[in-house]
């Protein structure tokens, strides 16, 4: 997901996007660091957190791209999200202990796949 200000032209854009329409775009990306496709920024950025970099592009400066499950968990009324459709996707895993497996862990599994109180397994 690119992740950007409500006042940057990306809100503009439709709910999808590509890596060409972001490439002359500064951008701050956890995929760059984990060998993702985005060409670097124009300008280099500090180390920051997925939460960091939110704030950052909140406050107008540039664009940050992040699986959407961070999109998600860190959503804010001052951004907008978009799917970046040629961007391979991200993998994300969840582990807990077998002896923790009780009904409070799965309530939380359940919860990080989306699930509701009117869904089932």
């Amino acid at each position: 997901m690119a992740v950007a200000s409500r006042d940057h032209v990306l809100a503009a854009a439709d709910e999808e996007v590509t890596t060409a329409d972001l490439v002359d775009e500064q951008a701050w990306s956890a995929r760059t660091r984990a060998g993702g496709r985005l060409r670097r920024s124009r300008l280099d950025w500090p180390p920051m957190t997925e939460r960091e970099a939110i704030e950052t592009v909140a406050a107008g400066t540039g664009i940050v791209v992040v699986p959407m499950s961070v999109a998600r968990l860190h959503q804010r009324k001052d951004v907008v999200t978009r799917v970046v459709t040629d961007l391979e996707p991200s993998a994300i895993a969840l582990v807990w202990r077998i002896d923790r497996d009780d009904e409070v862990t799965q309530t939380f599994v359940g919860v990080t796949k989306g699930r509701t109180a009117n869904t089932s397994r």
